[in-house]
């Protein structure tokens, strides 16, 4: 039996890595490492696209013992982030991976500073990103209610949800939605992850994306030195785009790690 069908010591989730190109640089390369390190009690699975050569990453993995599944996709999804949208709204992605009850989708632009996977789980939400936080960052963690019509509730909005370059999915109910929905998603155009923060629940008032402050705990995003002051000086389960936002920030936590930042 393939190894990634076989049930793991965690196996209620899997880790996803997308990949691309050949070599990661340097920064993603600290970001890769961090994964293997910290998640590597789980089924680590590669998808990426027909025509790349993996050999990179799957001696990458051999360092960490271990022996990594990878999953193709057609070209065509790789080429542009257009693709990429079409792909992670897609029932085939998620098809492919429907033995698990959750997949952490981990871009190499993510780090993760804990093994809290399965505590993430646990909560049992749909979708859970890192929070989008804008410069409103105090106000937009106030407890907004307002009437949907009005502009703070939209401002709200904004807040909810978040960044699927490190999120937690709950498969089954992904497919759900996109075996009701599928008219929703044929001709989206826009980012995958504002469909499922945006889109998803108001269709389907079932599908539990994690509120802001929760999402918080799980992930930062944009101003992770404000978010890590509102969390008491804690360090979330993740991050994504740390050498985007303030890298300055991030360089001596992910020097704890063993990871040299060279600005």
């Amino acid at each position: 039996m393939n190894a990634f069908f076989s049930k793991n010591l965690k196996s209620t989730a899997l880790v996803t890595i997308p990949i691309y190109k050949e070599k990661p640089d340097a920064l993603e390369m600290i970001s890769l490492k961090q994964c293997l390190k910290i998640l590597a009690d789980y089924p680590i699975v590669f998808f990426y696209p027909q025509a790349l050569d993996t050999r990179f990453y799957q001696n990458i993995c051999e360092e960490f013992e271990i022996n990594p599944t990878l999953e193709s996709f057609e070209d065509h999804y790789f080429k542009n982030i257009q693709g990429y949208n079409a792909l992670l709204i897609s029932k085939e992605f998620y098809k492919r991976f429907s033995v698990y009850e959750f997949m952490l989708i981990y871009q190499l632009d993510a780090f993760v500073f804990k093994d809290e996977l399965q505590e993430w789980c646990a909560f049992n939400y749909d979708y859970i990103g890192s929070p989008w936080v804008y410069d409103d960052f105090v106000q937009s963690y106030n407890g907004i209610h307002a009437p949907l019509w009005s502009l703070a509730h939209w401002r709200k909005r904004i807040n909810y949800g978040g960044n699927g370059g490190f999120s937690l999915r709950k498969i089954s109910s992904f497919l759900r939605f996109l075996h009701f929905f599928p008219f929703l998603t044929h001709d989206f155009k826009g980012n995958e992850d504002g469909f499922w923060s945006f889109y998803a629940d108001w269709y389907n008032p079932f599908f539990k994306i994690a509120p802001a402050e929760t999402a918080l705990q799980f992930a930062f995003e944009k101003h992770p030195e404000q978010s890590y002051q509102k969390l008491n000086q804690h360090l979330p389960f993740g991050c994504h785009a740390w050498h985007k936002y303030n890298i300055n920030f991030w360089k001596p936590h992910l020097e704890q790690f063993g990871h040299h930042i060279t600005l």
